[in-house]
């Protein structure tokens, strides 16, 4: 207020002097920190027939915000990634937000970069090897709606995120997805 409002700071301290008010610092709205995009990753990859079936399947059940449970079977480097990609977008087109949960967050920062570079938005990032605040900064900026995708490790499921449109697990035959009691 005293910044819109000669005189604000003024008022505000005689009101919280009379006890009518309390007055509190709200923490500032930071974001993440990014780190620079590589080129490779920010490239346009055309989805090939069998990709583009494997969309298509994707794209009706988001279109009619039908929960459809479905399974995305290709070898490494088969371009699952890509598939990802689009659905993800179409999510973002549709206004709804898209969870990424992968095995191990550490060993895929490409698939960071990739997601970053297409989508062209805030991606919250999740995992146990960031530090707390910029933990604490990406549920923040799921939760105040400055961004709607998150990509995290397992626990990433319990991201703040509204009206979520995709929901997608990589890899998700690992074993780091599995309870293992003996």
């Amino acid at each position: 207020l005293s910044k819109t409002s000669h005189g604000a700071a003024q008022a505000l301290r005689r009101l919280h002097d009379s006890g009518l008010i309390d007055i509190h610092a709200l923490p500032k709205k930071e974001t993440p920190k990014n780190t620079p995009i590589p080129d490779w990753a920010k490239r346009k990859v055309a989805l090939n027939t069998a990709q583009q079936e494997a969309y298509q399947r994707i794209k009706d059940a988001v279109m009619e915000n039908r929960f459809e449970t479905l399974l995305l079977h290709g070898v490494t480097g088969s371009g699952k990634t890509e598939v990802y990609i689009e659905a993800v977008q179409l999510a973002q087109r549709q206004g709804r937000g898209a969870l990424i949960i992968v095995p191990e967050i550490a060993l895929t920062p490409q698939l960071i970069d990739r997601f970053a570079a297409r989508l062209g938005v805030p991606l919250a990032v999740l995992h146990s090897a960031l530090s707390k605040r910029d933990r604490w900064l990406a549920w923040q900026t799921l939760l105040d709606g400055r961004c709607q995708i998150a990509i995290g490790a397992r626990s990433g499921i319990f991201a703040p995120i509204s009206n979520v449109g995709v929901i997608i697990v990589d890899e998700e035959h690992d074993s780091s997805y599995k309870q293992s009691d003996s």
